[in-house]
């Protein structure tokens, strides 16, 4: 059995890792942070502001991290990209 084949447990996640091939560690970084965030904070003014924050980024960085979102199924992550992403295009159409 292969290292990540065996990763069913949390002792096992923890010895051989939670294979990640398509999140580089820059985007992986940027995804834990966002996590992180919103367990620590509840639904409020602040953490919509820090939301909008986040997501001000170039398009490389925000295809990526689409990619991570979709990837890693953190869909509130996957939904806050979208709306950025069609935000930027609606202010181009102006």
């Amino acid at each position: 059995m292969t290292p990540r084949a065996s990763c069913s447990t949390r002792v096992s996640c923890a010895e051989f890792g939670i294979p990640t091939p398509n999140v580089s560690s820059a985007i992986l970084v940027k995804v834990l942070g966002y996590c992180k965030k919103h367990v620590e904070s509840s639904k409020d003014e602040h953490l919509t502001a820090w939301d909008a924050e986040f997501v001000i980024m170039d398009k490389s960085m925000l295809l990526d991290l689409t990619v991570a979102a979709n990837y890693l199924d953190i869909k509130d992550l996957l939904e806050l990209i979208c709306q950025a992403v069609a935000t930027r295009v609606l202010r181009r159409l102006d």
